[in-house]
């Protein structure tokens, strides 16, 4: 029987480290790191990957390792005078994943570490997938969101369609739209 290879609570088989990655955001890393809790208290070791520059204090949560990634992130010289909803997740996303393959590479090579279950990563997280996959690491994806975000998510290509949005930064159109 294939139950060897499955991840089984409350049985001898945790032992396994899982790692988890979030976004560098207050209603992010909270729930993610609840999340982590429950995890560790069903017997898994935590890891905490984050961005270098949006380190969470770590002296707050002394049962996790900790691992920063580079993000090359300067708030002087990266951060535009207005930015969109969205200038975190973009410019995380294209600035950390050499850093993240990196990083993963090594977690899992460590010698003297329990093997790793899976990889947990906040939705907005779309470039773990690619190294996920490279790698062979399970991917769970956490979206942590309310029912208006949902809402929001399923509506807005309605309301660009009928151009309520006009989101522009320095003469650049954020979003497309169907009558571009």
């Amino acid at each position: 029987m294939e139950e060897d290879q499955h991840i089984v609570l409350g049985s001898s088989k945790i032992g396994q480290r899982i790692i988890l990655l979030s976004l560098p955001v207050q209603g992010h890393l909270t729930p993610m790191f609840q999340l982590a809790y429950t995890l560790h208290n069903q017997g898994f070791k935590i890891t905490i990957v984050h961005p270098q520059q949006f380190s969470p204090d770590q002296s707050k949560y002394p049962h996790f390792t900790f691992k920063s990634i580079s993000d090359g992130f300067d708030i002087q010289n990266h951060m535009p005078e207005k930015p969109s909803p969205s200038f975190l997740v973009t410019y995380l996303n294209n600035h950390c994943i050499d850093s993240f393959r990196d990083c993963l590479a090594e977690l899992l090579a460590e010698p003297n570490e329990p093997p790793v279950a899976c990889l947990i990563t906040d939705a907005e997280y779309y470039l773990t997938q690619d190294v996920a996959n490279s790698l062979k690491v399970p991917r769970l994806v956490f979206w942590v969101c309310n029912i208006v975000s949902v809402l929001v998510y399923r509506d807005l290509p309605f309301f660009y369609d009928k151009g309520y949005f006009n989101l522009t930064i320095k003469g650049v159109f954020l979003f497309s739209s169907s009558k571009s």
